[in-house]
């Protein structure tokens, strides 16, 4: 923002969110706190940037329940007004992930409770502007992140519980393509998974139940 990154943290065990300006090396100044807000008894388990028209949002998502909360971020970083609330909004929704085509933004979002997902067309208010595809898989993914690659945007998903990867083209349209490009099967356990860009590769860490880490880099192979 501004030539300057921000990071966003949310401890999900007490509710404790704060917002800290990046340096240049990539450390967290922590005496440079752009934010901070307790919402301990709110339950808030992700913390999503998006952002539609040129307005950045976060989007607060309580997935036991679907609660979606979305504010507007002010000029100088900090929380502004709260701009959407839904409760349930439309079903239990355990995952949400933006992400952009041509001039657009969409969201997709998933509910591991039942396997439905929607993509949502975003407009600039915060808000959604209407779905553009909606339907049901047949098992329970644990994740699910839209990533771009080689200026190829793919839907990744997969489940901790049985190690389950399956990876989808996204089309112009927005919406995935309907037949899977890549499915693979990685030991069970895998329960937080963080993706990232240096220069013009994609990583990608991850974290088992053991506390065992590791760090990949996407071949693009994988992806393609």
């Amino acid at each position: 923002v501004g030539g300057e990154t921000f990071v966003l943290m949310l401890r999900q065990s007490d509710g404790y969110w704060t917002i800290n300006r990046v340096r240049a090396d990539g450390t967290i100044s922590i005496s440079e706190l752009v934010d901070w807000g307790d919402w301990r008894d709110d339950e808030w388990t992700d913390a999503i940037p998006y952002t539609v028209g040129g307005n950045q949002y976060i989007m607060f998502l309580k997935s036991s329940l679907g609660t979606v909360y979305v504010r507007r971020l002010n000029a100088d970083e900090s929380l502004g007004p709260r701009a959407y609330r839904a409760d349930h909004d439309g079903g239990y929704w355990s995952l949400a992930s933006f992400y952009s085509m041509g001039a657009n933004t969409y969201q997709y979002r998933y509910s591991l409770s039942n396997g439905e997902y929607e993509i949502h067309l975003m407009s600039s208010d915060g808000r959604s502007a209407g779905i553009v595809q909606s339907g049901k898989t047949n098992f329970g993914y644990t994740h699910a992140e839209v990533l771009t690659s080689g200026g190829t945007t793919y839907l990744f998903r997969h489940s901790y519980l049985d190690g389950r990867v399956r990876i989808q083209r996204i089309n112009p349209t927005g919406s995935p393509m309907g037949h899977r490009m890549e499915e693979q099967y990685w030991n069970s356990g895998w329960w937080s998974l963080v993706f990232f860009e240096m220069g013009n590769d994609l990583y990608m860490w991850k974290q088992n139940f053991d506390a065992d880490t590791q760090l990949l880099r996407l071949q693009p192979e994988v992806l393609d």
